[in-house]
């Protein structure tokens, strides 16, 4: 019933605006028409539909809104970018669309075929792509390269050593296992933390699994093999043990032991003589990669092409911003609402429609270290 509702509101909305005349908006002149209006809802619509999220009839208005907004955003965007002389041609488009495909699927091919099957739009995905090339190519005009000197590098570095020093690893995880639980199907026993509470015997049958995996590893055993078979992190086995993004010292949301550990870790490539022991179990940490002071000139320039990055964000959010305030923009129909500010309700997120419905269906969690 919800969604025949949100049909008929749509296809209402849509009869209001041809009433009103084809453009909906108009940004310096340029219009946006009814059509192209439709089809961006339609295709949003179909987003939010493919994760499983209903639209109701009360959320509609604000998600118009949205739509309405975001092709204001994307006409102001495409004639700072003409105006720049930065504009991307057909072929650069398509060639970045499937370089962002490639990131997120490991190839294109599997990304496009993914969109095609949950009967999405590729044009949707392919604009929305385009709209990240404009942003970075006028945040690139605008700050064409850094300015920061190899003592002013040197400087940040050392101010703050555990901001810029990181680890990137690989585990696997062998948590002890309730003979109760697996015996009678019973739940386990949690402490105040709510975490599980197990027999010396089996915590010790567990470091002795991980002391005999580590013993594999030191006859030759396939680490990323080992990880998919053996580790207890499923959110990570399947990656071979792979954690991901690299991390800090400080705030990597990590448990500190494991933290401990991985910066204990030398050269990539090794991984830890003895099972790690956390609230989790125990770990075998492999140690993938690594930034700090051991290749300095790799260091400096890892810092400088941070902070271009940070100085090509201001500059583009101060252009763009300057750009939207001088547009003279139009909107053409009374009943679309205008994106006037975020409400309480907004910011609290509460409604399907507050998401962003070109985000990923989900992130993966980063396992249990």
């Amino acid at each position: 019933m919800r969604k025949l509702l949100v049909l008929i509101l749509t296809l209402a909305f849509a009869l209001s605006l041809a009433g009103c005349g084809n453009p909906v908006a108009t940004v310096n002149g340029q219009q946006i028409s009814m059509k192209e209006y439709q089809q961006f809802l339609d295709d949003v619509l179909a987003i939010y539909e493919a994760q499983g999220i209903e639209i109701t009839a009360e959320e509609l208005p604000q998600l118009q809104s949205y739509v309405m907004e975001e092709m204001i955003y994307r006409e102001v965007l495409r004639q700072a970018a003409d105006e720049l002389g930065v504009m991307p041609t057909k072929k650069e488009k398509r060639a970045y669309f499937e370089e962002q495909l490639a990131l997120s699927y490991g190839d294109a091919k599997t990304g496009l075929n993914t969109i095609s099957q949950l009967g999405l739009s590729e044009d949707y995905f392919l604009n929305g792509a385009t709209v990240s090339l404009l942003q970075e190519r006028i945040s690139e005009n605008l700050v064409p390269e850094s300015t920061l000197s190899d003592e002013e590098a040197q400087a940040l570095y050392e101010a703050d050593i555990n901001a810029w020093n990181t680890r990137e690893v690989s585990h696997i995880l062998i948590g002890p296992v309730s003979a109760t639980e697996a015996a009678e199907g019973e739940e386990l026993e949690t402490d105040e933390n709510g975490q599980p509470v197990f027999t010396d015997q089996e915590w010790a049958a567990a470091k002795a699994r991980a002391e005999e995996i580590i013993k594999e590893l030191d006859d030759g055993g396939d680490f990323a093999k080992l990880a998919e078979k053996e580790s207890g992190d499923e959110n990570t086995a399947v990656n071979g043990g792979a954690l991901g993004a690299p991390f800090t010292r400080e705030g990597s949301g990590y448990v500190e032991e494991f933290v401990a550990a991985a910066f204990a870790l030398e050269k990539v490539g090794d991984y830890t003589a003895a099972p790690v022991k956390t609230v989790f179990g125990y770990h075998i940490i492999l140690l993938t990669a690594k930034q700090d002071s051991g290749d300095m000139a790799a260091m400096l320039q890892i810092i400088k092409d941070t902070k271009l990055e940070e100085e090509r964000t201001n500059a583009f959010n101060t252009f763009i911003t300057e750009k939207q305030s001088a547009a003279v923009i139009e909107r053409l129909n009374e009943e679309t609402p205008a994106d006037d500010g975020a409400t309480e309700e907004d910011e609290a997120g509460d409604g399907a429609a507050n998401e962003d419905p070109a985000a990923a269906d989900g992130a993966a969690d980063e396992g249990t270290p």
